[in-house]
């Protein structure tokens, strides 16, 4: 086994990771605290949420930065600012765990809508498998 496949194994682990603990995070009314108005924040706007979907991985710092570009991570002038260790997961990836949490059809208050665990299991085989 070389070293690509023990790295392309490892993020596949950290993004699987990474988007099961998004999805049990949040439920409509934790996801809807984590925007200003109708707005999503990196920064989290309340004190009973750590922010957005890419805000929770990143440093406050960082956060409040990003928010003052008010653009998505699917914007390279966006991405190129984020640690090393998340423009390792991708930009495809980060910009569909954002969507995922942006999309209010995927939410209710228990959590994931049908909807939403469809789209969790598909990027679980275009980003995990």
């Amino acid at each position: 086994m070389n070293t690509t496949e023990i790295v392309s194994k490892a993020i596949k682990a950290e993004r699987l990771k990474v988007l099961n603990d998004t999805a049990k995070y949040y439920n409509s009314s934790k996801r809807n605290l984590a925007t200003n108005e109708t707005t999503c924040k990196y920064y989290p706007q309340h004190k009973n949420t750590e922010g957005c979907a890419i805000g929770r991985l990143i440093s406050k710092k960082l956060a409040k930065a990003l928010d003052l570009r008010n653009f998505s991570v699917n914007v390279d002038s966006v991405f190129r600012l984020l640690p090393t260790k998340l423009k390792k997961l991708g930009q495809p990836f980060l910009s569909d765990l954002q969507s995922l949490h942006d999309s209010e059809s995927y939410w209710d208050d228990k959590g994931l809508t049908d909807l939403g665990k469809e789209k969790v299991k598909h990027m679980k085989v275009v980003y995990c498998k």
